[in-house]
């Protein structure tokens, strides 16, 4: 069945995917554009949308509490994604080279970002990480070029190094 959807969508008669059984990887598909997430769901597993250059809008439900490594690893078209109350951590590489990525809320429930989350995301300009998160893994905004400022509470126990863009206006609450 899985390979029946991706066929599909790779023939070019359809470039939206509504999943039904999960995990599906459909990394490297330069066709879909847009995925809905079914409810059924809790990880969005390791490079599940790796490589999906066209990929704009993804929908994902209360049930998601972890994004998996390089999960939207070079989504170049993700402009705007947001992640539910229910995620607790964003993993290696999550989204990672996610160029248009301009805007990306970060709830309240995450407690780890990891390491290159969101390294060379260029269109990023402003984060606000809530008091929730603990640890910033090494290089998780480095590269974010177009990043003007950069929020973030005391309470994080560990920051990586070169966690932040030397060019961003930090911020410690």
């Amino acid at each position: 069945k899985c390979q029946e959807i991706v066929d599909q969508i790779n023939s070019g008669n359809n470039n939206s995917l509504e999943f039904q059984e999960f995990p599906l990887f459909v990394h490297n598909n330069s066709l879909l554009k847009e995925v809905k997430i079914p409810h059924s769901c809790s990880v969005i597993g390791r490079g599940a949308f790796f490589d999906c250059i066209s990929l704009v809008n993804v929908e994902i439900p209360p049930s998601v509490i972890e994004i998996g490594p390089s999960a939207f690893f070079n989504c170049k078209s993700l402009a705007k994604i947001t992640l539910p109350d229910s995620i607790i951590s964003t993993n290696a590489s999550a989204f990672n080279r996610c160029y248009a990525l301009a805007e990306i809320n970060i709830p309240y429930s995450v407690v780890s970002i990891g390491r290159h989350a969101f390294v060379w995301c260029n269109s990023l300009k402003k984060i606000l990480l809530p008091q929730s998160v603990r640890t910033i893994g090494y290089c998780a905004f480095f590269g974010c070029s177009a990043l003007e400022e950069l929020k973030y509470f005391a309470y994080i126990k560990d920051i990586g190094d070169a966690a932040f863009p030397t060019t961003a206006k930090i911020i410690k609450y």
